[in-house]
């Protein structure tokens, strides 16, 4: 049977819509900064406060948001839940406007009781998308969300262009690291800002780190005085001989605009312990007592879902999530004293996961991404030993 000839007509209906399309889609074509932001640990808010002290605490946000991000000539898309999504015409006064809003909020934070502190979140990209009416769209929007989920409580995330931007416009820059961002490809270069000012808001300009035992006493200090330090075995300024399971050469220690950074130099890894829930990236590891757990999202028709590793077993993740323990959960390792019996749990929290421990008496421990900025009272574990950052 012949086959059936094309209708040439139809073709070049086809191509002239497809022309008009792509002419329409061209007015609406132009490059600007996207920026998220969100409330960092809201949905515990909810669950403590109710319905109503959370829907006034996020409209508070959003309503101190506004005029920062107004001052820089930006414009708020939407709100999200406990978020917001802005845009602005240059990547500068993105960076410019994130970090206004890091420095007021962590001003009016002195004053708040720790459960009633508003800390966000931000994530920031460049690039070129579509404007239309009242809403933006493209991938541009989508690599600014992927940033701010990996964003710590007090932090500006950044793609690469963004961070070009906040280097010449005299901001202090910080590499996360390549990693890979959910729903993208390969890996792409992420970058912290440093917004602290020195007299402003944010950490203090001395640090201590402090040796603790199995109690959580403090046995070694260690002011931290030089722009670097170095913790190893066997180099560094701080020195462990006897540890076996810290190398050579395993965390620097960084001073840069008033704001402590560390960074892992060991195959083993550096994790810190979880203060609040944070989310998870591909290849995530964490501790739980003794145990080491890796995080992956599942794979081409798995969905959000993904899977726990633990030594050398699978453990998928469906629903809303797993729970970890040594007697109850949906993973547990009941040879381990150091796990508490509910330990921590992987839930969802929309499209993203969340790591939250659960009160246990050891801690929850993550694994840090290249650079990490640090907090006074965070605590860390390198090799065997117990750091607290004074």
């Amino acid at each position: 049977m012949a086959a059936r000839e094309r209708d040439p007509t139809r073709i070049e209906d086809l191509l002239r819509q497809r022309t008009e399309l792509d002419e329409r889609l061209a007015r609406y074509r132009r490059s600007f900064a996207v920026l998220f932001a969100d409330v960092s640990g809201s949905t515990r808010f909810f669950d403590q406060r109710g319905d109503l002290s959370g829907v006034a605490m996020v409209q508070r946000f959003v309503d101190q948001a506004e005029p920062s991000i107004r001052r820089h000539q930006g414009r708020i898309v939407k709100t999200l839940g406990d978020g917001i999504l802005a845009y602005f015409e240059n990547a500068t006064a993105a960076v410019r406007a994130a970090a206004e809003l890091q420095q007021e909020f962590a001003g009016l934070n002195v004053a708040r009781a720790t459960g009633d502190r508003i800390e966000l979140r931000i994530g920031i990209n460049y690039g070129t998308g579509f404007v239309k009416e009242n809403d933006i769209f493209g991938d541009v929007v989508n690599i600014a969300s992927r940033l701010e989920e990996l964003a710590r409580p007090n932090q500006i995330v950044v793609s690469a262009p963004v961070g070009e931007a906040a280097r010449a416009a005299g901001y202090g820059l910080a590499e996360v690291g390549p990693l890979e961002l959910r729903g993208k490809g390969g890996t792409h270069p992420v970058y912290e800002v440093v917004w602290q000012v020195a007299g402003g808001a944010g950490p203090p300009h001395s640090y201590t780190l402090l040796v603790l035992d199995l109690s959580g006493a403090p046995t070694a200090e260690y002011p931290l005085l030089r722009a670097e330090t170095l913790l190893g075995r066997r180099e560094g300024d701080i020195r462990f001989p006897r540890d076996a399971l810290m190398a050579p050469q395993h965390a620097r220690f960084s001073l840069e605009e008033g704001a402590l950074w560390a960074e892992d130099l060991s195959p083993t890894g550096v994790f810190l312990r979880l203060r609040q829930p944070v989310v998870l990236a591909a290849g995530d590891t964490f501790l739980i007592g003794k145990e080491l757990v890796e995080f992956q999202f599942g794979g081409a028709g798995a969905g959000e879902a993904g899977w726990l590793l633990a030594g050398r077993k699978r453990f998928p993740i469906s629903g809303q999530g797993l729970l970890l323990g040594r007697t109850q959960g949906d993973v547990t390792f009941a040879d381990d004293p150091q796990v508490s019996t509910r330990h921590a749990r992987v839930r969802r929290e929309g499209r993203r996961w969340l790591l939250e421990d659960l009160g246990s008496t050891n801690g929850t421990y993550l694994k840090i991404r290249g650079r990490c900025r640090l907090e006074a009272g965070d605590v860390l574990l390198c090799g065997s030993q117990l750091l607290r950052v004074r």
